[in-house]
């Protein structure tokens, strides 16, 4: 093909030694020849791709256009680059140039934010990372007080403080000492829950926008976050819109097992520690520090009372 197709050049005496004027009407052969409407269609429709960065989605375009026969092609290019970005926040930093905006100015921008979130991106990753060992540091120190609140019966709570009564009889230090030791895993179980409250609300609300005010928290608390964690929504939420909150479950998942006498109802409370630290936890965690108490109304309803502390 090619001995048949070079016999149909004609040369003139200057030409016929020069190699760069061979090569070029070979691609002239061999290359079709480009339609500019069909190119600049092509052109239009180049948008960032899903995994693609702003250098390779620069460098797409900037090819795509050398076949359009455009006459301003970097405007061209500054343009399509803007329609087709990916970020929205992007697009709109570059917007906000104005008619000033040139190619090298808009590439300049895009490489600069593709820097910073990824130096974001790492910043976080280790905030992350340290928050999960020390939650999780936590966690393994007092997973014994979880272990006992979940699967100690409230029977065998009421005979280990019958035990307590006895000793302090017969012996006070040691009934004082047992005394102590149930503040403590209290504390210590409440504090787990709050921990357990701050992982949660980072990794629940890490996509979502900002909430407009506190009782736009409290109501995605009452929703999501309850349907998540105990698969039921809260049934009643209340305020005194001063900033009093008062959750009602009536039937709560983690006393749907106890029965409703007298005797129990009275321990039951212990049983809602873990959830006041998650809630304290949750609510600390998007800046709405708060003090958390329960009440047990009849079994398995229960109410959570939430008082925010706001700075005066």
């Amino acid at each position: 093909m090619g001995l048949e197709e070079g016999s149909t050049w004609f040369l003139n005496s200057l030409s016929e030694n020069n190699p760069t004027e061979y090569l070029r009407l070979f691609k002239n052969h061999v290359e079709p020849s480009s339609n500019p409407i069909f190119e600049r269609f092509k052109f239009h429709k180049q948008n960032q791709k899903e995994f693609e960065t702003i250098e390779q989605y620069i460098t797409d375009l900037k090819l795509v256009a050398q076949n359009c026969s455009y006459s301003q092609q970097d405007e061209m290019v500054r343009d399509q680059l803007i329609f087709g970005l990916k970020n929205d926040r992007l697009r709109e930093r570059l917007l906000a140039e104005g008619e000033s905006l040139t190619l090298d100015r808009a590439v300049l921008i895009c490489r600069t934010f593709q820097e910073t979130q990824a130096q974001l991106q790492t910043m976080h990753n280790e905030a992350k990372q340290t928050l999960k060992q020390e939650v999780d540091a936590v966690v393994n120190e007092h997973d014994g007080a979880l272990f006992c609140l979940f699967h100690t019966k409230v029977g065998e709570m009421e005979l280990l403080e019958d035990v307590g009564s006895h000793l302090w009889e017969n012996n006070n230090y040691v009934a004082f000492e047992y005394d102590a030791i149930c503040d403590e895993r209290i504390s210590k179980l409440e504090y787990i829950g709050f921990s357990s409250g701050l992982r949660l609300a980072e990794r629940f609300t890490r996509d979502l926008p900002r909430f407009k005010d506190e009782l736009d928290i409290i109501k995605f608390l009452c929703k999501d976050f309850w349907t998540a964690v105990f698969k039921k929504q809260v049934d009643n939420l209340r305020t005194n819109h001063q900033g009093v909150y008062v959750l009602q479950d009536s039937k709560f998942r983690m006393l749907e097992k106890v029965s409703n006498g007298r005797q129990y109802l009275d321990k039951s409370s212990r049983l809602l520690v873990y959830t006041c630290g998650l809630i304290r936890g949750w609510l600390a965690a998007l800046n709405v520090p708060c003090v958390v108490t329960a009440e047990v109304i009849s079994m398995p309803a229960c109410k959570f009372h939430i008082h925010l502390q706001r700075s005066s």
